[in-house]
């Protein structure tokens, strides 16, 4: 199963690689040798999002199944996973609270709803809790390293 997970990984980053070569190697004038095969002749445009959904879908599918799997092997880890899933939840929560929903000072066609506008500054202020955490861990493991190795 392993070796399964190890050639599917190395056969998605070549794809990825080489999606994201094609997309930065082609001129902007030669796009429209690829009229013909979309309406809007963004081949590479809609092909990397495109792949970009799969790999998404595929994340979610594997985050959400992978741990059930591993329940049925560790009962006892039940807790820690419903653990973690709280604290995602009131993390969420807790940003989804604070964000302000606020239009920007930017004139946007069609202008967003509020309820847009606060879930992006939900994804921002989640994003700088988390990114805050990890800094003050690293900081922080370092830190008890340099005491515990003394």
């Amino acid at each position: 199963m392993s070796k399964l997970i190890k050639y599917l990984s190395y056969i998605l980053l070549g794809l990825s690689a080489i999606l994201a070569v094609a997309f930065y190697a082609v001129p902007k004038g030669d796009i429209a040798s690829f009229e013909t095969m979309t309406n809007s002749g963004q081949f590479l445009t809609l092909a990397l999002l495109y792949f970009t959904y799969v790999l998404l879908f595929a994340a979610i599918i594997l985050a959400i199944g992978l741990p059930l799997i591993n329940l049925l092997s560790n009962p006892q880890g039940l807790k820690k996973i419903l653990y973690s899933r709280i604290l995602v939840v009131v993390v969420f929560g807790f940003a989804f609270m604070i964000s302000s929903g606020k239009p920007l000072e930017a004139v946007v066609d069609p202008a967003p709803s509020v309820l847009t506008l606060k879930i992006t500054d939900t994804g921002l202020i989640v994003t700088y809790i988390l990114a805050f955490v990890s800094i003050v861990t690293i900081i922080g493991g370092g830190i008890i390293n340099m005491v515990r190795n003394r």
